[in-house]
This record gives C-alpha cells, sequence and structure tokens, in this order.
C-alpha cells in the first residue's frame, strides 16, 4: 500500500492534528514491532539524549499485536492506519519525530510530504528489487531488505518550492539496526547532510563524529558507480570521491559498522534515485560496469599473450 501525506508545519487545525496521530500511532508500533524483532523488550527508543515515550494507547495496541489477540475496537480505530505496517511487518525507516527534524534540516521549511513508497506496488517491482541486489553488490537483510518493506520518502516544501527530500533506511549492524538518513538536493540528488537516527554500536561516538559524517556532503550516487571502476582500475585516483572517505575507525579496530554505514549511504542513494529521481545515475552505473568489462579483457588478453 502507497500513501502520501501533506503536512502544514505551522498549522493547528483538527485534519492536521488528525494526519499527526494517526502517523505518531503507526510510527510507534513499528519501532515497537522492529524492537521485537532485535529482541528489545522496551517500549522506549533514543535518539542522542532526546527520548520519546510511547503514549499508553499505543503501548496497549502494540502488546495486543506482540500477544496476538484480537479486539474489534481497536481494530476500527487502527485496522487502516496498521495495514501497511503490519503486513510488512513494520521493519520501514522513519523520521521519530519529523516535524522538528525536518525543521532542523531545513530551516525556512513550512510545510512537507510523508510518501510511503514500495518497489512491490511499482511497475517492474521485481526486477527493481534485483537491481537494488546487484547494485549494492551483497545479499539483502531478510529482516530489513525484504521486497515488501516500506520506505518512506520526505519532500520538504517553502511554499510550493521544493527544497530537498529526506529518506532513510535500516542496515544490520553489529550491536542491532542501524537507522540511516540522508537530505538530498531536489535536483541532483547530492547528499546535504547525512545523520542517524539510530545506532547501536562500539564505534558509535566515532562514527557520528561531525568531520566524518561531513565528508558524504555533496556525494552522489554517480560517485558511489564511479568508486566501483576506481576501486579496481585506479585505487589512488584523485577523482574517485568516495575513495577519499576516511575511516574514523582506529587501525586494528573491528570496522564492521563503519562499513555497513557506506552500505546504508549507498542503498538509501539507490531507493531515492528510484523513488524520486527516475534512475538518473543508471548512465554511470551502466558505464563503471562496461569499463570494468573491458579492464577485465584486456587483462585476460595479456595473461594470454604470457602463455
Amino acid at each position: 500500500m502507497m500513501s502520501s501525506f501533506r503536512f502544514n508545519t505551522t498549522g493547528t487545525g483538527k485534519e492536521c492534528f488528525v494526519k499527526r496521530f494517526l502517523f505518531s500511532c503507526q510510527r510507534n508500533i513499528e519501532h515497537m514491532i522492529e524492537n521485537r524483532l532485535n529482541h528489545k523488550n522496551t517500549y522506549r527508543t533514543q535518539k542522542n539524549t532526546k527520548q520519546t515515550e510511547f503514549c499508553d494507547f499505543c503501548v496497549f495496541c502494540g502488546k495486543i499485536i506482540a500477544s496476538g489477540r484480537t479486539c474489534v475496537g481497536v481494530a476500527v480505530v487502527t485496522g487502516i492506519m496498521l495495514l501497511a505496517s503490519v503486513a510488512h511487518a513494520a521493519v520501514g525507516c522513519t523520521l521519530s519525530n519529523p516535524a522538528q527534524d525536518l525543521k532542523y534540516l531545513f530551516p525556512e521549511m513550512t510545510t512537507y510530504k510523508e510518501d510511503v513508497k514500495g518497489l512491490d506496488q511499482m511497475k517492474d517491482g521485481r526486477d527493481l528489487f534485483g537491481k537494488l541486489k546487484e547494485r549494492l553488490g551483497s545479499d539483502l537483510d531478510p529482516v530489513y531488505e525484504t521486497y515488501e518493506t516500506p520506505y518512506t520518502v520526505y519532500t520538504i516544501f517553502k511554499g510550493e518550492q521544493v527544497l530537498g527530500y529526506v529518506h532513510g533506511v535500516n542496515v544490520p549492524g553489529e550491536g542491532g539496526v542501524i537507522q540511516i538518513f540522508l537530505s538530498a538536493d531536489p535536483k541532483t540528488g547530492a547528499i546535504i547532510r547525512l545523520f542517524f537516527q539510530r545506532i547501536e554500536s562500539t564505534v558509535a561516538k566515532l562514527l557520528k563524529k561531525k568531520d566524518f559524517l561531513a565528508q558524504f556532503a555533496g556525494l552522489t550516487l554517480g560517485d558511489f558507480y564511479k568508486h566501483d571502476y576506481f576501486s579496481v582500475t585506479e585505487p589512488a585516483s584523485v577523482n574517485d570521491r568516495v575513495g577519499k572517505i576516511t575511516s574514523p575507525i582506529p587501525a586494528g579496530q573491528a570496522d564492521n559498522d563503519y562499513r555497513a554505514t557506506l552500505r546504508g549511504v549507498l542503498k538509501n542513494l539507490i531507493l531515492l534515485d528510484l523513488f524520486v529521481y527516475n534512475e538518473q545515475n543508471e548512465p554511470f552505473y551502466k558505464k563503471a560496469r562496461e569499463a570494468l568489462a573491458e579492464k577485465g579483457k584486456q587483462v585476460a588478453g595479456k595473461k594470454e599473450e604470457k602463455k
């Protein structure tokens, strides 16, 4: 199921209140089910030093879902609201406080829109799902990266002008799921800002450092596709922008969550390219593949000559 809501951040009307209430409950229940999948016995999430408590209504609904019991009254009130999240195991990635977070990212914002996307709801969805796996270059997680996983794209407006997009993804990490969000330029798709909403890692403080996250500003999906080529043919190329990223993890220390972060950024950009930018970076991927194939032929030819 795909849905879209647009919120006026300065509005106080009943319609705005109802929309916010419904989306808040849906997000809270998603987080509860997600925590259940992660074997977390709590109804509280943390974002840095800020905490978000679930309302009694959401906790009650979550307990019903977790226990498998049914309640006609709750079903009538929450059935439509929960249809997408429950059907998809509710492991999508949404902002805990979108109005506040988006206003921080885009101070000039007057309204924003939430669009729930799904590869299973798109034309040629199976092919797109295959593209996601191929371009990531790794297997997809059976919980957080399924064909039915819902994704939320936030469009930020100043009046009718689009200021940018915000999108987040879940990626598996050493200490549990890592939630990576980025804001993107509305035309180029370049990263404006990158941040973690959730990360439980022994190196979390290092990965959250501003100087590390700042290295991603201005990068595009095309840069990551070019990196695939440079990493094989010209490892020290000055044109490899992704290759210039410096890991904050000291040498000799496990860097699995650093690599998970890079994978999460790439995954985020790939999905935005599919959902928002009409695959405008696809030519870079094809050129990189063609160049690598040609390089492979040259290497194979030299080996034959030596024989």
